[in-house]
């Protein structure tokens, strides 16, 4: 083998080696590439399912908050309503006192 055969050979060899490299890392860089696009899919899926028991969530809590108004309407106009009927028999009392003179 002479001086130029064994040049070419080592440089044949650095250019394989070279290409070898590349595609490694070429590979490699793909793989990490990929497995951080399967760890951000990971991640907006459990986002987006987050957001959906917020909003089931909030959908529940504003169910409940409506449901909690409406009773408290009822009890305020049920006390309303006691207040009424209490003022009339203080004054049917009020009355029954002035007539008699004391009770």
């Amino acid at each position: 083998m002479s001086k130029n055969e064994g040049m070419n050979v080592a440089i044949g060899a650095i250019a394989v080696g070279g290409i070898a490299g590349g595609l490694l890392a070429r590979g490699f860089q793909n793989g990490i590439e990929r497995a951080n696009a399967r760890r951000q899919k990971q991640e907006d899926a459990a986002y987006d399912l987050a957001v959906a028991e917020a909003l089931g969530d909030a959908e529940l809590l504003g169910r409940a908050a409506r449901k909690l108004v409406q009773e408290l309407a009822a009890e305020r106009a049920e006390n309303a309503r006691l207040r009424t009927l209490l003022n009339q028999r203080q004054a049917f009392i009020d009355r029954m006192r002035g007539r008699s003179g004391s009770v």
